[in-house]
């Protein structure tokens, strides 16, 4: 690693923050990988079920204080907050970096700051939201006040991918609206969480009122149960996999507390007539292959006229040629098992009628003149050079991969109906002027979390994503799009609830009706 990207000196184990304090568990750790290198980059405390129960007890006593405290004393911390994690954005950034293999384009230049935008922009709403309301009754001497009124103890369970916008939405609001908090961070980035939790610190949070915590692969399931089933919180909010969502919330319902939920996302693009191929190709490049797809809003699959599929194949391999110009380039993913498992998706859909038109996984075996690219060739040809990136001839085993574009994906493909989470990007086609088919194909997914629509007439465009079953529809924009002041959720599989803005805020907010009589 060179100084001058990956500045961060080995420190640990990572603590994590509970009732104000800094907690190690030095008998108790686990190891931070570096995606990049393959190698441990530092060690991370790792709660047990008491480092939970104690985490949660601090919530539970810090909350009638922290109710007590004004709109404008909660409000007055998130700004500072704000302010504090500006003025650390570089260091946030390669804490990122060092984690979970993103860039400071992506990280510094995107993540932080949209993370600073959401205190911001919580922070402006909180007197707003938190106004009563006085309905008019049925009856002439009846009265009524409807108060908004926070849970309690709020669990926010949040991933490795985007830590400073997932952790800080999982967080914000519920603290906005007087709420406690106890966070479980992803084990892939502690650092990452921990710098959360001491931004919070340093702007004047009491202690109690954030508590953060991480939990080694094998102990997380216990711990996690033990934090759902507390019955000191009264709502989860999860953002993850549709799979560990469907866990979290079998759990949640056995004892009935209500869960806020942003699960897994199968995001299409699809192509109108008359749209502008040369922009719709740059956005679902960038879309697909942005954070090595790493994204739950990344997009999946494109799905374009059928008459227009050579032109929007060169438009592709143009958009792909300009983000990387280096044919041999490769993203990293976050793990050498995600790579395998991609891989595996990859080789079953090659198997079973894919075509692949840009990548290596499944392909040929590699060149033996060194001289290999593995991008789009003429009439849709693909040579392949895997240089090593799939361990093969002696290589050790790696995160890197390259952007994988496949087309005539068959639905008898595990990866036709499965959320990949990495750099692939499908093209499929529907018959010329049967959008109904489009539609059916966009939404031949159990997910709905976001998508796109490219037209040349956007009022075809709108039309057409009215049907879309997704949280989000994009028109002329990537699938990856998400601002602190817009709603953000999915439907189907993609879980419920909304985050973020107005809606956000409400989410962690109860609703209390008092009458009289005059």
């Amino acid at each position: 690693m060179s100084s001058d990207t990956h500045s961060v000196v080995y420190k640990g184990p990572i603590p994590m923050y509970i009732n104000g304090k800094d907690v190690l568990t030095p008998d108790n750790t686990f190891n931070v990988t570096s995606p990049v290198t393959n190698e441990d980059i530092w060690s991370s405390s790792s709660a047990q079920t008491s480092h939970a129960v104690e985490a949660v007890e601090a919530a539970e006593a810090a909350f009638p204080a922290w109710r007590a405290t004004t709109p404008q004393e909660r409000r007055n911390i998130l700004l500072r907050a704000a302010d504090i994690m500006e003025s650390r954005k570089k260091e946030l950034g390669t804490y990122m970096d060092e984690e979970t293999a993103s860039e400071g384009p992506y990280s510094a230049g995107f993540i932080v700051p949209t993370g600073i935008e959401i205190l911001r922009d919580i922070a402006g709403r909180i007197v707003t939201a938190l106004t009563s309301s006085k309905p008019v009754c049925s009856q002439p001497n009846r009265q009524a006040i409807v108060f908004k009124e926070p849970y309690g103890v709020i669990l926010g369970i949040a991933p490795w991918n985007a830590p400073y916008i997932l952790g800080m939405r999982s967080i914000c609001p519920a603290l906005a609206a007087g709420n406690t908090v106890v966070l479980k961070g992803a084990e892939r980035s502690p650092r990452c969480f921990w710098a959360i939790s001491s931004i919070f610190a340093e702007a004047g949070l009491p202690a109690g009122v954030l508590n953060t915590i991480y939990v080694k692969p094998s102990d997380g399931p216990a711990v996690t149960s033990a934090l759902i089933s507390h019955p000191a919180v009264k709502k989860i909010n999860f953002t993850g996999s549709s799979a560990v969502g469907r866990v979290i919330a079998e759990q949640a319902g056995r004892v009935l507390k209500p869960c806020l939920m942003e699960l897994g996302g199968k995001a299409p693009a699809v192509i109108l007539p008359g749209a502008d191929l040369s922009l719709a190709a740059r956005e679902c490049v960038n879309g697909a292959f942005m954070h090595a797809g790493q994204i739950c809003m990344s997009t999946e699959k494109v799905i374009v006229p059928v008459s227009l599929l050579p032109a929007f194949e060169a438009h592709i391999e143009r958009a792909l040629n300009a983000a990387y110009p280096d044919k041999r380039e490769c993203v990293t993913l976050v793990s050498t098992a995600s790579k395998t498992r991609i891989d595996t998706l990859i080789s079953d859909a090659i198997a079973k009628g894919a075509v692949l038109l840009n990548g290596d996984s499944g392909a040929n075996p590699p060149r033996t003149n060194g001289a290999g690219s593995d991008h789009i060739g003429p009439n849709g040809t693909f040579t392949a050079d895997t240089n090593g990136t799939n361990g093969l001839n002696g290589a050790p085993p790696t995160a890197k991969m390259r952007p994988h574009i496949l087309k005539f994906l068959p639905p008898s493909s595990t990866l036709y109906h499965t959320e990949s989470f990495g750099p692939v990007l499908c093209l499929m086609t529907y018959a010329d002027g049967d959008e109904a088919d489009a539609l059916r194909l966009a939404n031949d997914t159990e997910y709905g979390l976001s998508s796109s629509v490219f037209c040349g007439d956007l009022a075809a465009g709108l039309r057409f994503a009215r049907g879309i079953e997704s949280g989000a529809v994009h028109i002329n924009g990537m699938t990856v799009h998400d601002e602190p002041n817009l709603p953000h959720g999915g439907v189907k599989s993609s879980g419920w609830g909304r985050f973020n803005g107005a809606a956000g805020l409400e989410e962690f907010l109860v609703s209390k009706t008092v009458t009289w009589v005059e």
